[in-house]
């Protein structure tokens, strides 16, 4: 009894992950569709002005993501924070999911995982994350990029894993 007890709750811990890896997916590919019209139509048309930057706030939530916006700064790009933490180590285990989630569903959309290196100090091994078109599709190549990124902000004190999303 308790043997089936736990393959129930394991199972249904199982199904529950696959159901949030594709919400996040498909949460991320209606916004990278939507960056050829400008994320209209997944962004509040009303913008705000700060430090220089034109931001809108998202109409579009991307499950795990604890803020997010789009941003007009030389091109636009949507901006999402998916945790924080006091030390790049608490941050770890969700940098290599989000990655693997992240490969697993554009991978097949015909994106090429491309790692860059992390030149912030502390920050080495959790590399920069590109996802960019495969250009050898030609035509078929699809649009806009994603990245995710591991930072350090000195005046709060918090590492954060954010996710971009860019128009081109």
């Amino acid at each position: 009894m308790l043997r089936s007890i736990l393959l129930f709750i394991l199972c249904s811990f199982t199904i529950s992950t696959q159901a949030q890896n594709k919400d996040f997916c498909d949460a991320v590919n209606v916004i990278l569709r939507d960056g050829k019209n400008q994320f209209r139509n997944v962004r509040n048309p009303v913008a705000d002005k700060m430090q220089g930057n034109t931001m809108f706030k998202s109409q579009i939530n991307v499950p795990g993501t604890i803020a997010s916006r789009f941003i007009v700064s030389g091109s636009m790009f949507y901006e999402g924070a998916l945790k924080q933490a006091k030390t790049p180590e608490e941050l770890a285990e969700a940098y290599t999911n989000y990655r693997n989630i992240l490969n697993d569903c554009l991978a097949s959309k015909g994106y090429v995982m491309r790692e860059v290196q992390n030149h912030n100090k502390g920050l080495e091994k959790y590399h920069k994350t590109l996802f960019m078109p495969d250009f050898k599709a030609g035509d078929n190549a699809p649009s806009g990029h994603v990245a995710m990124e591991m930072d350090y902000n000195k005046l709060s004190g918090m590492c954060t894993l954010t996710l971009y999303i860019y128009e081109h």
